[in-house]
């Protein structure tokens, strides 16, 4: 995996006609590829080291950012917002500046709606056939629910401490966390749907930690959008994940990709508000107590190895280099392994390991 790049094979790859735009995996797998190679390209540095490769790069970014946006309204719930998770920073790499937050909030709230008006007993036949585009003709939708119902205690200067982060699996994050707590006093009680923790097992049209993050970037914008119902259920959720770590009192029941999910977010984000009276020693013992998800990876399917590579990247302060080279190693290879890892996911990570090298 470390030979060097060819880059005429590159660009040859770089073309969205070999893109299967009804498959979320080539999707999001060519994007990926396009962030990697943009990082190999020297976007990202002062001096691009790589212009003519570059202008190959954002060509390959604008087709995929118009070709997304002719789609998405036809996609199940779930992979429009696997697509919006990756869409801003594909954005800014093919015209320089950040998706439309009008747009992304569409597709992220919509999954918000579906997410926590889904119940476990829902016919997954019936689940499979909601998309975006069906949501818009409801009478009510959520968007409109939060115009409508927004209380007037909840202000962007609440967020005031809250920092601007792209997605978390690109630059990661450390915001400032908003719990639960500062909802005491609100008069509209967060409802039982909202609160119940259901597993990625559960809910087969939207992952919730996709979810979350999303919901989280939106609060960084300090955008209105997401001042009540998705802030109840994003502070609700944060409060539960760190109250089990923190008390030991996490279900042993939950799956392995919950665990790795629930441990990236509370070490990307910022515990303060829990008056922990060091959070940097917290993290480093929430670490190495689940230091062993990194053992037996041929365990693993390919959804709890990605997640783990958010982990990996989420553990970067508490880990050695030489600890986080032989992690990130193993863990490539052995996604890169798997029979049913996409063309260009695999391309991407040797790009991925090619740079660190």
């Amino acid at each position: 995996m470390t030979e060097n790049i060819d880059e005429r094979k590159l660009v040859q790859l770089l073309n969205t006609q070999l893109v299967n735009f009804s498959d979320i995996e080539d999707i999001t797998g060519f994007a990926l590829l396009i962030c990697q190679s943009a990082s190999y390209g020297g976007l990202f540095l002062g001096d691009n080291r790589n212009r003519l490769f570059l202008k190959q790069v954002r060509k390959a970014a604008k087709e995929w950012v118009q070709a997304v946006r002719r789609r998405i309204d036809k996609m199940p719930i779930s992979d429009a917002l696997t697509v919006i998770n990756i869409f801003d920073p594909v954005h800014r790499i093919a015209y320089g500046s950040p998706a439309d937050s009008a747009f992304i909030n569409t597709y992220t709230l919509a999954a918000f709606d579906s997410y926590t008006r889904t119940d476990k007993t829902e016919p997954e036949d019936k689940l499979a056939t909601v998309t975006v585009g069906s949501l818009r003709d409801k009478p009510t939708t959520i968007t409109e629910a939060l115009l409508r119902d927004k209380p007037a205690a909840t202000t962007a200067a609440s967020l005031k401490n809250e920092s601007t982060a792209i997605t978390e699996p690109i630059l990661g994050d450390n915001s400032t966390a908003t719990t639960a707590a500062s909802f005491k006093d609100e008069s509209t009680a967060v409802t039982e749907p909202i609160l119940r923790d259901k597993s990625a097992a559960d809910i087969k049209t939207v992952d919730p930690y996709t979810l979350f993050w999303q919901i989280k970037l939106g609060l960084n914008r300090k955008d209105r959008a997401y001042f009540f119902r998705p802030l109840q259920w994003y502070t609700a959720s944060l409060d539960r994940w760190y109250n089990d770590f923190s008390k030991g009192t996490y279900s042993k029941e939950i799956s392995t990709y919950d665990t790795i999910q629930r441990i990236s977010i509370l070490l990307q984000t910022d515990l303060r508000p829990y008056k922990l009276p060091d959070q940097d020693a917290f993290k480093q013992h929430l670490f190495n107590t689940h230091r062993y998800l990194f053992d037996n990876l041929s365990t693993y399917d390919l959804s709890t190895l990605k997640a783990l590579y958010g982990l990996l990247t989420s553990s970067l302060p508490y880990l050695s280099e030489d600890d986080f080279d032989s992690y990130l190693h193993t863990l490539l290879e052995t996604i890169n392994a798997q029979e049913n890892t996409n063309r260009f996911y695999r391309v991407a990570n040797s790009i991925s390991f090619y740079l660190l090298n």
